[in-house]
């Protein structure tokens, strides 16, 4: 609290625990070469690991998937108990993961459901198509040439 604060009153105050991600330097991507960029996760020991960020500076999201190929690792978090990071009896985490920088059938599959590992999300298409149903019979007719 500085000197200059209104009060002792406790406020609502928005922001983001992060665990940072790094650049794998030796990785190769771009179109020439074939890959997608691949990142990862730093040490947990390192001072720059986790921190705190303002939601606001948040641009967008982004696709990440696990580097199958590299597996995975129990030394990017040394836990004791489960945390959000890793539950009980998961003690690993993917070692790397590319960047998705393709907006693909794998982004749709995600929303409209029959993706691998992603629930059937029917009630959205369903309600996709009676918006477009809804908006046609508002829109005035278009005039046919004969």
């Amino acid at each position: 609290v500085r000197p200059q604060s209104s009060g002792f009153w406790p406020h609502l105050m928005h922001f983001l625990w992060v665990r940072w991600l790094d650049d794998k330097l030796r990785w190769k991507s771009g179109r020439r070469q074939a890959h997608l960029p691949k990142i990862g996760f730093g040490l947990d020991t390192d001072d720059y690991a986790f921190g705190f960020l303002d939601p606001t500076m948040v641009i967008r999201g982004s696709h990440l998937l696990p580097d199958f190929v590299g597996g995975r690792t129990h030394e990017l978090l040394q836990t004791v108990e489960s945390t959000a990071a890793c539950e009980d009896q998961e003690d690993d985490n993917w070692a790397n993961y590319h960047v998705n920088i393709f907006v693909d059938r794998d982004m749709v599959m995600r929303y409209f459901g029959g993706g691998i590992s992603h629930l059937d999300n029917n009630w959205l298409h369903q309600w996709m198509l009676w918006k477009r149903s809804y908006l046609m019979t508002r829109m005035p007719k278009r005039k046919t040439k004969n």
